[in-house]
């Protein structure tokens, strides 16, 4: 008996429908394989913040230097006065190669430089811009947002303030964007949009949770008070300045 095969139409059909399947599932395959990198991501900057607060308690609740480039490169104060010790990410002026980081102060603590970048920062880093060491940087507020050579000390923050973020990699690659990655902190920047429009954030206590950038931009940025970002310990209102 002579076997029948499928037909031209049939196999249309065949292929129709396996596409339609695809376009189905392909937003779910890839909605899935962005919550893991989220997952993966959060789980690096728990990690730092733990390696931070090992290195507070090392230090007499005394936080890592926040890698200013004003603080380390200009200096305050007459005579100027710079910061010259390890900060928490590289050792200024060695800021231009991955394994800078090593030099950090966070990094003993860590002893590996992949959990310095989030699973989706592909980014391919212009040799000066310190995003080839970290997608991460630490809050401003640390250094009194470049008015204070010493860092604070842990305990003057609040649980919920921010610690660390992933900063906007999405920056034009000119002067704009040397603006944002010529250091290791972060004072009023964006946050990355790399997941789902959003980023992670590391608070003070050490949960890390995902913002928008739209919220971030709301909630953090803009406000003349004090904020989860504007979190200057010397200042009342969060901003700018030293005691």
């Amino acid at each position: 008996m002579r076997r029948r095969g499928f037909t031209l139409v049939e196999l249309l059909v065949v292929i129709g429908i396996i596409s339609v399947l695809i376009s189905i599932l392909l937003p779910a395959l890839n909605q899935a394989r962005e919550r893991a990198n989220r997952v993966s991501c959060q789980s690096n900057m728990r990690q730092i913040m733990l390696a931070m607060h090992t290195y507070v308690n090392d230090n007499k609740s005394m936080m890592p230097f926040a890698n200013s480039d004003t603080l380390e490169r200009v200096g305050i104060g007459t005579p100027k006065v710079t910061w010259t010790a390890p900060g928490w990410l590289y050792q200024y002026p060695n800021k231009t190669s991955q394994d800078h980081v090593q030099a950090g102060a966070l990094y003993p603590y860590l002893n590996t430089a992949k959990v310095y970048h989030c699973p989706m920062d592909s980014e391919s880093w212009r040799p000066e811009e310190t995003g080839i060491m970290s997608c991460y940087m630490i809050n401003a507020a640390v250094n009194s947002f470049a008015s204070a050579l010493n860092p604070h000390r842990f305990v003057k923050f609040k649980s919920d303030d921010i610690c660390f973020m992933e900063s906007d990699e999405t920056t034009d690659r000119g002067v704009a964007s040397v603006s944002v990655w010529n250091d290791g902190n972060n004072g009023d920047n964006p946050i990355s949009p790399r997941h789902r429009d959003g980023a992670n954030i590391a608070f003070f206590d050490s949960h890390v949770e995902w913002i928008s950038r739209k919220d971030f931009d709301r909630n953090e940025r803009a406000p003349a008070g004090r904020t989860r970002l504007w979190c200057n310990p010397a200042r009342e209102d969060g901003h700018s300045g030293a005691s």
